[in-house]
């Protein structure tokens, strides 16, 4: 380690040194494990300082990596040898720092906590799917009474659904009970290999009781290495086959990936003493329901079932009946649905979707008898819900408010709601009831498109001469706090739902329960008097319907501007150096005419949760003469940075937080993959590589646009470690060759894709209203030739780091440098494939 500290500091600058020794650790780390020991950290540097410590120290935490000795381990009080782990692990512990006076270095012992289970044993109750012929399983559906003779009630339709595919799934795949010893997961363990081991210890045996005769031992040694190439085939191509089967479910492959890790995939749930699987159930149970009954009884009496007047009436044709669907159009809503099973349901989703020609007449006479009648089902009312963890890190043996509820519902349920979805968005954009700066579950909508029109304004407000102050609203179990009635109200009133179409809103919100399931364990029933389901389809639709005034409450206070998605809200307001407090004012009483409306929607703001960041050059943040926002009796401290909608915003907009964040959570993943590279195919490999790699890179990268080198440089180093494991490339290779062969394009042209294809929507008006109109295109006074080129208007800036990063500037500007074939694409298909290949050959 000294001989590489001090090759490597002769001639580097900090900085290099730095990510040098960063890149280092990790190699060492993905060579040994989990575990990194540095032994003799002498490194040669006379006029080392502390901030240069802070620095390694910081660069450490960015990969996700942690020093564990913190006192010093030589004589002159220097910390010279080291310990690193992973942030994530918890190996290492009983560090102790003892003198033996063999040399000026320090004893350094600790503990390893690498203890292995013991194996349990327990009786399960399986099912033998493999074994399910689906020809007669068809057969058998057409001639039951389900098929061949529906009742009309859909009740009654319902309820036959579910006991027709109880006792089909009963006859087909019958119902056993094991004794399952817990032992590592062998999926791929099968006849062949058990076979070739049989042999194996066969020939061992003869080995031995021969006295060890060669001849034997040959045998025994052919029989073994048989073994041993067989094992390793069968679970390389068992893994491959899963990994290119789920590359486009990112939850099932990163399943896979842990499975592979040899991680349990078993649930954390709290262990309590004398407290039973059922008992924790109930006070799951009982936790999440008292929550919200505290939540709607510690709001201000002053709330009524009426609302604040805020709401708009709607004045067009009214949705008072359902259209009901065709066969087809059931059978693409089926196709496009995830097999996910619940609990409640009669059949597994995946062999259901098998048989999706020959059930969907009776699926589609069960979705429009609901809709013509305006009745729910009751069975469609239930909801599993399953307590997760919130975050690893938190307590999970004493604190109930760590885990969140999340509800599995029926798969016929969201089928049904699917069809509604489909209809009532039809209404909506018909008739631009949608709130304009409203992002959630809306198509061309999403996080990149709000988070590239918030910071467009903030980096506009800055470049202006002022300061940018973004608040980030947090509400306390928003959807399951939502009263029934103003809901209703607010869809009769200012969403024009009347007749059949409202009556079935009411009998979907009545007489709804939940249950909690742990383990093999539930709890009892407990009706839902308020709230929207949170797993469904439907329940983020009408949560934002039922804050869609929220937009024009805000819209009162001139000076401040907002952006919604779902329950995330965000302020924005300019604040000018010499009249600060009067822009703070402002903010302030904007979130309390906020919450005062939140509370006569029975919704709660969590001013704990609630953050505040001041955006601007660090000459003029720091001459801020306050620190903190107040809201009634509520203080919202300014932070230096925030988490917004899964991108970290700091004060100077440098992204370097978010370029931190990501680097940690890509490297850990890249260090599992190469763990597990032996057993990976390179199809297999890429696959993984862009599902937790690259799509993390790629997410809301057009924010990056206008960033430093060096925070490219960072992004890059990912990219091209990412592609050496893929092509198993050693770490001294050129990567130019390896990406030009895997034809990914590189970090910078990555984002200036981004932009461009989003460009592309705004110039099109594929992209939403708020977008577009920060574009204009260019129309000269006279004829030129520069007329037939659809350029784009490149507005003027004063800062480069602020108003040059703006999406009005960057998107006009990179997009009026593209030729003109590109950019008369006649679809964003077409656009995108022509896009890639210019910039692929642009860049080699």
């Amino acid at each position: 380690m000294n001989e590489w500290t001090e090759s490597r500091a002769n001639g580097l600058s900090e900085s290099l040194f730095l990510e040098e020794f960063a890149a280092f650790c990790l190699s060492i780390n993905l060579k040994n494990g989990q575990l990194v020991l540095l032994g003799d950290l002498n490194i040669h540097f006379d006029d080392i300082t502390k901030p240069f410590v802070q620095k390694v120290s910081s660069l450490l935490q960015s990969y996700g990596l942690w020093q564990d000795v913190s006192k010093p381990t030589q004589k002159s009080g220097h910390t010279l040898d080291c310990i690193i782990t992973r942030t994530t692990e918890n190996a290492v512990y009983d560090i102790s720092v003892e003198d033996k006076q063999v040399s000026d270095h320090f004893y350094v012992n600790f503990k390893l906590d690498f203890k292995k289970p013991l194996p349990s044993k327990s009786m399960v109750k399986c099912r033998q799917f493999k074994k399910i012929i689906l020809s007669d399983l068809q057969d058998n559906l057409k001639s039951s009474n389900l098929c061949s003779n529906p009742p009309e009630d859909v009740e009654e339709l319902v309820h036959l659904f579910n006991a027709t595919l109880e006792d089909l799934l009963d006859k087909h795949a019958p119902q056993s009970v094991k004794l399952l010893r817990k032992k590592p997961n062998s999926p791929w363990y099968c006849d062949k290999l058990r076979g070739a081991k049989a042999h194996r210890r066969s020939a061992e045996r003869k080995w031995r009781k021969s006295g060890h005769l060669e001849v034997y031992r040959q045998i025994y040694v052919s029989e073994r290495n048989n073994v041993n190439n067989l094992l390793r085939n069968t679970r390389k191509t068992y893994y491959n086959n899963e990994i290119l089967s789920k590359s486009k479910d990112p939850k099932a492959l990163y399943t896979t990936l842990s499975t592979l890790l040899g991680k349990s995939p078993d649930v954390v749930l709290p262990q309590i003493k004398d407290i039973d699987d059922v008992g924790l159930a109930n006070e799951f149970s009982e936790f999440f329901s008292n929550k919200i009954f505290k939540i709607r009884n510690d709001i201000s009496t002053i709330a009524t079932s009426k609302g604040t007047g805020q709401d708009k009436y709607f004045s067009g044709r009214k949705l008072d009946h359902f259209k009901p669907f065709s066969e087809a159009e059931m059978l693409i809503l089926l196709k496009e649905s995830k097999p996910t099973w619940c609990l409640l349901d009669p059949f597994p989703t995946k062999i259901l979707l098998q048989c999706a020609d020959t059930l969907v007449p009776v699926i589609t006479k069960v979705i429009n008898s609901s809709l013509q009648s305006s009745i729910v089902p009751d069975p469609f009312k239930a909801a599993v819900i399953k307590p997760l963890i919130k975050k690893p890190s938190l307590d999970k043996n004493i604190f109930f408010k760590n885990y969140r509820p999340v509800s599995n519902l029926p798969f016929l349920l969201k089928v049904l709601e699917k069809a509604v979805k489909k209809r009532l968005l039809e209404h909506l954009l018909e008739n631009n009831l949608l709130h304009k700066f409203q992002s959630a579950y809306r198509q061309s909508h999403g996080t990149e498109t709000a988070l590239n029109r918030v910071l467009n304004d903030i980096n506009l407000m800055v470049d202006e001469g002022n300061l940018g102050l973004l608040v980030l609203l947090d509400l306390s179990a928003a959807f399951d706090t939502i009263d029934h009635q103003i809901l209703l109200d607010r869809l009769q009133t200012s969403f024009g739902l009347d007749g059949c179409v409202l009556s079935w809103f009411v009998s979907y919100l009545t007489g709804r329960r939940q249950f909690i399931s742990v383990r093999n364990s539930f709890s009892t029933e407990v009706l839902l008097p308020c709230g929207v389901p949170r797993g469904s389809v439907l329940g983020p639709v009408l949560f934002t319907l039922y804050t869609s005034e929220l937009g024009s409450l805000i819209n009162t206070h001139n000076d401040v501007n907002h952006h919604l998605y779902a329950d995330d809200t965000q302020l924005m307001e300019k604040l000018d150096l010499l009249a600060q407090q009067r822009g703070i004012s402002n903010m302030e009483y904007c979130i309390q005419d906020i919450k005062a409306w939140m509370t006569q929607n029975i919704l709660k703001l969590n001013g704990d949760k609630t953050e505040a960041i001041v955006i601007g050059p660090p000459t003029r943040v720091n001459k801020l003469n306050f620190n903190h926002i107040v809201v009634e009796e509520s203080k919202i401290t300014l932070s230096p940075s925030v988490r917004n909608l899964g991108v970290l915003i700091d004060s100077n907009l440098s992204m370097n937080s978010h370029i931190n964040d990501l680097t940690r959570k890509c490297y850990f993943h890249l260090k599992n993959i190469s763990r597990i590279r032996d057993y990976l195919t390179p199809e297999a490999t890429s696959t993984l590589v862009r599902s937790l790699i690259l799509s993390r890179l790629d997410y809301c990268n057009s924010l990056l646009g206008g960033v430093s080198k060096e925070s490219i440089k960072r992004l890059q180093k990912i990219q091209n470690t990412a592609a050496r494991i893929v092509s198993r490339a050693p770490q001294t290779s050129h990567v130019s060759p390896i990406l030009n062969s895997l034809h990914w394009l590189r970090i910078q042209e990555r984002i200036d894709f981004k932009i461009l294809s989003l460009t592309y929507q705004c110039v099109n008006n594929l992209a939403p209203s708020y977008l577009t109109e920060l574009i204009r295109s260019y129309k000269p006074s006279r004829s030129l030739r520069s007329c037939d080129q659809i350029q784009l208007v490149t507005p003027r800036w004063k800062m480069k780091t602020f108003g040059a990063r703006a999406f009005s500037f960057l998107a006009p500007s990179k997009w009026n440098d593209l030729p003109v074939f590109i950019k008369s694409s006649p679809s964003i298909e077409c656009f995108k494939s022509r896009l890639k290949t210019y910039l692929f050959e642009r860049y080699t």
